[in-house]
C-alpha cells in the first residue's frame, strides 16, 4: 500500500490494531506502533484508544500504561481500554479508581466501560459497588442494552442474589440465550437445583434455544437431585438438537446417569461417544466406584489406557471412592501400586485419599506410612483423615496423640478435627483432655460451629456431665433438634428414661418435630425399661405423625413385649414386621427378637415355628430358643436342640450353654450339667460369668451335693454374690445341713447389709 504511494489512515491504523489484538501478536502492533509515530498519529484519541487496547490485551499493561499518560486527548474509549486492560491483568482495585477518575474529568461511560466495571466489582466480590454501578447504568438509560444487563444478571447472580438477577431479566424485553445461561449456572453453583430446572422452563417457554452450556448445567443439576427422569428428558431434547456428540454434553450425560445409578445408560452414551478422553472415562468410573463395582473400576482403568488415555489424579481420586464403599485393603493397595508408577503419590489429594482409604480399612501403619511420605506437603485433611479414621476404629488415644502432634506442627484444627477428637474423649471417657479441647474451640471461636457444637454436647452428656451440657446447650439462642436427640439418647443409653422422655416432652413443647432418629431414641429407651403402656403410646403418636416403624423401632416394640410379655400386642407388632419385610422375615436380629419375645410369653409353639422357617441362624438364635424352653423346663427340647447346634457348627457362646446348664438344674440331670461344665472348660473360649457359676451350684444344691457346690464356690474365680448364698441356703434347708446353712446365712447377710 505504502509502495504505491497511498498513505494510510487514522481508520487504517485502527483496522491493523485491531487484527493485532484478534491474532494475539504483541510484536506486529508494535510495529504498527512505530509507523503510527512516524505519521505523528499517536496523539489521535481514537488511535490512542487502539493503542491501550492492544497492549492490554496482548498482555503489556505497563506500556498500555504509558501510552494511556502520554494521551493529551482521552474519551470515553481510552477510559474504557485502560479499565478493561486492568480488569483483564486482574488489577480490579486499579479498574474501579479509573473509573473514579473518569467520573471526576467527566466522562460518561458506556455499555462497554459498564461491563468491564462489572466483571471487576463481580471478582471483588463486592455487592454494594455492583448495586452503585447498577444505579448509574439506570440513570444512564443502558439497563436495556443486551451485554450490560446479561452482564448484571451474572454478576447478582455469581455472588447469590438469584432474586435480584431473575428481576433483571424479568425487565428485558428481549433476554437471550447466554443470560438465562448465567442465571442457571448461578443457581447451580449455589445449590438451587430446583431453580435450574424451572429458569429453564421458562427459558424454553419463551422461545430461547438453549446452548450447550445451557444443557451442561441442567444435567449437572439432575445429577444433584438424583432426578433421572429430568435427566432422560434433557437427553432426548438434546438428541432432537443433533448435540449429543458434543464433547461436554456427552461427558455430562455419562456423568449424570452414572451418578443416578444408571450404569447402562452411562455405558450406552459412553460407547457411542467416539472422542472419548480422561473427563469421559473418569465420570464411568465415578459411578461405578460410587456402588463400590471395583472389578469395573479396575477395567475401566486397563480400557482407557489401552486407548492411549492416561488417568489423571481426579481419575483417581474418583477409584478411592470404592475404597471407601468397600473397604477393602487389596484394592487400596492395588491402586496405591497405579498411583505410585503414574507419579501421583505425593499429589496431595491423592495422598489424602490414601491416608483416608487406608485408615478406613484400619490399616494404619500404611496410613502414617503415607502421611509421612507427604511430609511438609501435607495439610489438616491429611491429620484429619488418619485422627478420623483411629476414631471411627476406636483407637481413640491414637487419635489424640495425633492431635497433640498435629497442634505441634502449627496447624490449625478444624470443625472436622474438633468434632473427631471430641469423639475420640467421650469413647475414652477422656474428660479432661475434652475439657482442654474445650477452651481451644473457645478461644477460636468455633463453639457455634453445628459440628463442633454438638460433639460437645455429646461428649459432656457421654461423660455424665449433664449440668455442663446443658449450660452450653441453653445457651444457645435457638435449640435445634439434634441437640434434643443428643439429650434423649443420652439419658436413654445411661439408663435414665425419666429424664429421656421428659426431654422429648420438653422438645415437642419448644415445637421442634421429632425426627426418624428421636422415635428410635425414646421408644428404645421405653422399651429396655419394660415401660410397656407408654412405649405403645409413643408408638401411637409416631404413626400419627406420619412415621413408618423401621427396623430399629421394630426391634425396640418386640423387646418391649419381650420385656413385659405383652402376647397380643406382640403378636401385632409381628404381623407388623410381615407388613414391612414380607411373610418370610429374613432379618436374623428382628427374627432373634421376636423368637425371644415369644419365648418370654410361654409361647414356644410360635417361637419354634419361626426359628424352624429362618433361613440364616446365628448363635443369638439358637440361645434365644434353648433358653425359652430351659424356663419352662423342657429338657428334652433343650438338650436336643444343644446337641443340634453343635453338630450345625455354630459358635456356642455363654449365653446357650448357660440355658442348657439351667435346664439341667432344674431337671435335676447332675451327670448331664457336670458333661456341659466339662465341654466348657475344654472346648469353648468364652469366660464363665457368674450365672455359670450359679447355674451350676444350683445343679449341685438341687442333687444334694453341698459340699461339692461349697468346694466350687472355694475354687471359683469370682466372688459368690447373693443368689449364689440364698441357693445354697435354700438347698440346705431342703437336705437339712444345720451348719452350711448357718454359714450361707451369714454371708447372705453381709450382702443385706
Amino acid at each position: 500500500m505504502q509502495e504505491e504511494g497511498i498513505y494510510p489512515s487514522v481508520y487504517t491504523f485502527i483496522a491493523l490494531l485491531k487484527a493485532c489484538v484478534s491474532a494475539s501478536c504483541l510484536e506486529k502492533g508494535q510495529n504498527v506502533h512505530i509507523d503510527i509515530t512516524k505519521f505523528g498519529l499517536e496523539e489521535d484519541a481514537y488511535i490512542g484508544s487502539s493503542l491501550v487496547d492492544m497492549y492490554a490485551k496482548c498482555g503489556s499493561l505497563s506500556i498500555a500504561q504509558y501510552v494511556f499518560q502520554k494521551l493529551s486527548e482521552r474519551n470515553v474509549s481510552t477510559w474504557t481500554a485502560m479499565i478493561s486492560g486492568y480488569v483483564q491483568e486482574g488489577l480490579y482495585e486499579h479498574a474501579l479508581k479509573a473509573f473514579e477518575q473518569m467520573k471526576s474529568e467527566d466522562f460518561s461511560p458506556d455499555a462497554f466501560t459498564f461491563v468491564s466495571l462489572l466483571k471487576a466489582c463481580r471478582s471483588l466480590c463486592s455487592i454494594d459497588m455492583i448495586r452503585e454501578i447498577h444505579n448509574i447504568i439506570v440513570k444512564n438509560d443502558l439497563e436495556g442494552n443486551p451485554y450490560v444487563s446479561s452482564t448484571l444478571t451474572d454478576s447478582y447472580a455469581s455472588l447469590g442474589l438469584l432474586s435480584e438477577a431473575k428481576a433483571i431479566l424479568d425487565e428485558q424485553h428481549s433476554v437471550d440465550v447466554y443470560s438465562w445461561t448465567a442465571l442457571i449456572s448461578a443457581c447451580l453453583a449455589h445449590g438451587s437445583y430446583s431453580d435450574v430446572l424451572g429458569y429453564f422452563d421458562q427459558m424454553c417457554g419463551l422461545g430461547v434455544s438453549p446452548s450447550t452450556v445451557t444443557f451442561t448445567c441442567i444435567l449437572q443439576a439432575c445429577s444433584s437431585l438424583n432426578d433421572v427422569d429430568a435427566g432422560q428428558t434433557m437427553h432426548i431434547e438434546i438428541v432432537k438438537m443433533g448435540l449429543e456428540d458434543d464433547f461436554a454434553v456427552a461427558n455430562t450425560l455419562v456423568d449424570m446417569y452414572s451418578t443416578c445409578d444408571y450404569h447402562q445408560e452411562a455405558e450406552d452414551v459412553f460407547n457411542r461417544h467416539c472422542d472419548r478422553d480422561v473427563v469421559t472415562w473418569t465420570a464411568l468410573i465415578a459411578g461405578y466406584a460410587k456402588m463400590g463395582l471395583t472389578k469395573r473400576v479396575f477395567r475401566c482403568l486397563e480400557e482407557m489406557e489401552l486407548e492411549g488415555i492416561s488417568p489423571n489424579s481426579v481419575t483417581y481420586l474418583a477409584c478411592m471412592k470404592s475404597c471407601q464403599i468397600t473397604n477393602m485393603i487389596d484394592v487400596v493397595e492395588a491402586l496405591h501400586a497405579q498411583v505410585y508408577i503414574r507419579g501421583f503419590e505425593y499429589d496431595l489429594s491423592v495422598g489424602n485419599a490414601l491416608i483416608d482409604s487406608y485408615a478406613r480399612c484400619g490399616a494404619f501403619t500404611e496410613a502414617e506410612d503415607m502421611l509421612a511420605k507427604l511430609a511438609s506437603g501435607r495439610d489438616i485433611v491429611s491429620w484429619n483423615s488418619l485422627i478420623t479414621g483411629y476414631v471411627e476404629h476406636g483407637y481413640c488415644t491414637e487419635a489424640l496423640v495425633h492431635f497433640e502432634e498435629l497442634l505441634r506442627e502449627g496447624f490449625l484444627p478444624t470443625s472436622i478435627t474438633y468434632g473427631s477428637s471430641l469423639k475420640a474423649c467421650w469413647i475414652a471417657e477422656a474428660l479432661d483432655i475434652g475439657q482442654q479441647i474445650h477452651m481451644r474451640i473457645v478461644k477460636e471461636g468455633l463453639e457455634c460451629d453445628p459440628l463442633v457444637f454438638n460433639n460437645l454436647v455429646s461428649m459432656y452428656v457421654k461423660c455424665d456431665c449433664y449440668d455442663e451440657a446443658w449450660k452450653l446447650f441453653l445457651d444457645l439462642p435457638s435449640r435445634d433438634l439434634i441437640g434434643w436427640n443428643i439429650f434423649i439418647a443420652g439419658y436413654g443409653d445411661s439408663g435414665q428414661t425419666d429424664q429421656a422422655l421428659d426431654c422429648f416432652s420438653e422438645m415437642c413443647m419448644d415445637n421442634i418435630i421429632p425426627d426418624i432418629v428421636s422415635w428410635n431414641s425414646i421408644l428404645s429407651s421405653l422399651s429396655e425399661k419394660g415401660s410397656v403402656e407408654k412405649t405403645f403410646s409413643i408408638y401411637a403418636q409416631m404413626q400419627e405423625q406420619g412415621y413408618l416403624p423401621d427396623r430399629i423401632i421394630f426391634l425396640s416394640m418386640s423387646v418391649a413385649c419381650r420385656n413385659a410379655p405383652s402376647l397380643e400386642r406382640g403378636k401385632r407388632i409381628h404381623i407388623q414386621i410381615q407388613g414391612a419385610y414380607g411373610i418370610k422375615v429374613t432379618d436374623v436380629v428382628l427374627m432373634n427378637s421376636l423368637i425371644e419375645m415369644y419365648s418370654n410369653s410361654g409361647q414356644m409353639s410360635d417361637a419354634q415355628n419361626l426359628f424352624t422357617t429362618m433361613g440364616t441362624r446365628n448363635h443369638i438364635s439358637w440361645s434365644s430358643l434353648i433358653s425359652g424352653y430351659a424356663c419352662f423346663g423342657s429338657i428334652d427340647h433343650v438338650l436336643c436342640l444343644f446337641q443340634e447346634a453343635m453338630q450345625s457348627g455354630v459358635n456356642v457362646d455363654g449365653v446357650l450353654i448357660l440355658g442348657v446348664l439351667s435346664a439341667c438344674a432344674h431337671a435335676g440331670l447332675l451327670c448331664k450339667g457336670q458333661e456341659i461344665c466339662q465341654m466348657m472348660m475344654n472346648s469353648y473360649t468364652f469366660d464363665p460369668t457368674i450365672e455359670h457359676f450359679a447355674s451350676l451350684i444350683d445343679l449341685y444344691s438341687r442333687a444334694g451335693q453341698l459340699n461339692e457346690a461349697l468346694a466350687l464356690i472355694n475354687i471359683m474365680p469370682i466372688q459368690p454374690n447373693v443368689v449364689i448364698w440364698f441357693t445354697i441356703l435354700s438347698a440346705c434347708k431342703n437336705w437339712d445341713d444345720v451348719f452350711s446353712e448357718r454359714m450361707a446365712f451369714d454371708h447372705a447377710l453381709q450382702f443385706e447389709k
